[in-house]
Formats: C-alpha cells, sequence, structure tokens
C-alpha cells in the first residue's frame, strides 16, 4: 500500500510539472518587476525562456503569481548551466551557484533580501579556491 502511494504521488508530480506553462520571454511584459501575460495581462506564473542565436536556450525565468521565483542562465556553445539563483519578492534570496563551462563550480554563495550574505567562495578552474569573502 505505501509503494502504491509513493508511485501516485510521483505520479501527480510528472504530471503537475508537465502541465507547467512555458512561454517565451517575449510573450511577457514588465512593469514595476511585475511579470503580465500579453495575451489576457494576467500576472504570470510558469516558465519562461530566451534564446541564444545559436537557438540554444539562454535563460530560463521561473515565474509565481507575476514575480521572478528562479533564474537559470545557461551558455551557448555547450548549453552547461553558467548560473543559477532563487528570489523571493523579486529580489535574489537563497542559494547562488556559478559554473565554468564544463560544469565546474566557479561560486557559491547566498543571498538574503537581495545582497550577499555569508560566506561566498570563488573556485578556479582546477577546483582550487581563488578566493573566499564573508558578507
Amino acid at each position: 500500500m505505501k509503494k502504491l502511494f509513493i508511485l501516485s504521488m510521483m505520479l501527480v508530480t510528472v504530471f503537475s510539472l508537465s502541465a507547467q506553462k512555458k512561454k517565451q520571454q517575449t510573450d511577457l511584459d514588465e512593469k514595476d518587476g511585475v511579470f503580465y501575460l500579453k495575451s489576457d495581462g494576467k500576472k504570470y506564473t510558469g516558465i519562461a525562456y530566451t534564446y541564444h542565436d545559436s537557438g540554444k536556450k539562454k535563460e530560463e525565468f521561473t515565474y509565481k503569481k507575476g514575480k521572478v521565483a528562479h533564474e537559470i542562465l545557461y551558455y551557448d556553445k555547450t548549453g552547461d548551466i553558467e548560473r543559477e539563483v532563487n528570489y523571493k519578492k523579486g529580489k535574489r534570496h537563497g542559494a547562488f551557484n556559478a559554473y565554468y563551462q564544463g560544469k565546474k563550480t566557479r561560486t557559491v554563495g547566498e543571498y538574503k533580501k537581495g545582497d550577499k550574505k555569508g560566506e561566498w567562495i570563488w573556485y578556479n578552474e582546477d577546483g582550487s579556491v581563488k578566493q573566499t569573502k564573508e558578507y
């Protein structure tokens, strides 16, 4: 019975994620940090993308009630993640991670209400620590 419950929850999650709205960033209008659908003027909840000239994904934004909740930037050449950060109430908030092409960590830190907080670490491409700074 427990296995059936877990399987059911996994299926619900998969279907809800696949049903999540996906748009291009050009489908949205921004006013005072809030994003609206051009088609009906409602605050947007879902995912929106921008693309490099090559056609590969450049940026991916997740919106909740018109506000950016998560942002991912991608390298054009490899499609690897360049950086990603979470948002809360329109400001960077939570973990920040940046990567070199090839998926090696470049920077690790955290934001709180839009400001850098705690220890930030920058790495060289070989994985050695380049710099640390406390905020």
